[in-house]
């Protein structure tokens, strides 16, 4: 159990210092909360980079663009 607050509270920071750097860099608040939602969806996905990746490979080019971005 301890290890999964370890996790959250790893998760949490690691969104929080995207945040900032979104702002940082000028980023429009629309972008920024995609950004954000597509990290946590990964955060919570488990799965490595790549097959994260595969998983939106089914989804319209700009989804994927997105998400390759990041």
């Amino acid at each position: 159990m301890q290890k999964t607050n370890k996790s959250f509270s790893q998760n949490y920071k690691l969104v929080g210092k995207l945040i900032k750097e979104l702002k940082l860099r000028k980023y429009s608040y629309r972008t920024g909360k995609k950004y954000r939602d597509i990290v946590i969806k990964f955060l919570k996905s488990g799965k490595t980079p790549k097959d994260f990746f595969l998983s939106y490979s089914n989804k319209s080019r700009s989804t994927m663009r997105g998400v390759y971005l990041l």
